[in-house]
């Protein structure tokens, strides 16, 4: 396997194999540094916008790209490189900050998904989107009776947002609450 790409050179001319399983796409996506490929692909100077640095330059224009997929269903991107920094991006994401894991699903088989229609490399995981499938129907099981659920006499009053952010908070692994 490449090493990790630091430039968009090394980056175009790494030997891409997409995962065989969905739940190995961090490995993938980690085959390059998207922060620096970002800022040298001035991607944010293409919106418009001033160029940023490092993680700005990365999360501005992923924020964008992934705004539109939400809204068309379809990658606004021109590059199987730019596919793959929006992994990279999701990556990150996770890792710092956390999501629900029915949420990144939806992003990142979508992104696998493209990346093999348009470099013609095979990524077919049958079964993940069935797994994911009882996951979601056993995450929104779990919001409506936390929903439901008492408040604690033991913590101070909470709304019914707050008990949902909590137990996504919880489903996502973290339990500092």
């Amino acid at each position: 396997m490449d090493k990790t790409a630091h430039t968009r050179q090394e980056a175009e001319a790494q030997t891409l194999i997409l995962p065989a399983r969905y739940e190995d796409w961090g490995r993938f996506a980690a085959r390059l540094d998207g922060y620096a490929i970002a800022e040298e692909m001035r991607l944010v100077e293409a919106m418009g916008l001033p160029q940023e640095t490092g993680i700005g330059a990365l999360s501005t224009w992923a924020w964008s790209q992934i705004r539109a997929f939400g809204e068309t269903g379809q990658w606004p991107v021109e590059t199987v490189l730019e596919l793959r920094l929006l992994l990279f991006f999701k990556a990150r994401q996770l890792h710092f900050c956390g999501e629900a894991e029915h949420d990144t699903f939806k992003v990142v088989h979508s992104l696998l998904k493209a990346i093999s229609q348009r470099t013609g490399l095979p990524y077919a995981d049958p079964q993940a989107e069935v797994r994911f499938a009882e996951e979601e129907t056993l995450y929104a099981e779990k919001l409506r009776t936390s929903a439901e659920m008492p408040i604690s006499r033991n913590r101070p009053p909470q709304t019914r947002t707050a008990r949902l952010v909590r137990l996504v908070r919880r489903l996502a692994g973290f339990n500092d609450l």
